[in-house]
């Protein structure tokens, strides 16, 4: 079983950005 959340978090570039976070607590960065 996988257990993930997703947050979004604000980029110094200026773009929301979603962040896949992994039982493994390594994120996985989507966009």
């Amino acid at each position: 079983m996988t257990v993930s959340s997703t947050i979004s978090v604000f980029c110094r570039d200026g773009v929301f950005r979603t962040v896949y976070c992994h039982l493994h607590g390594e994120p996985t960065w989507n966009g």
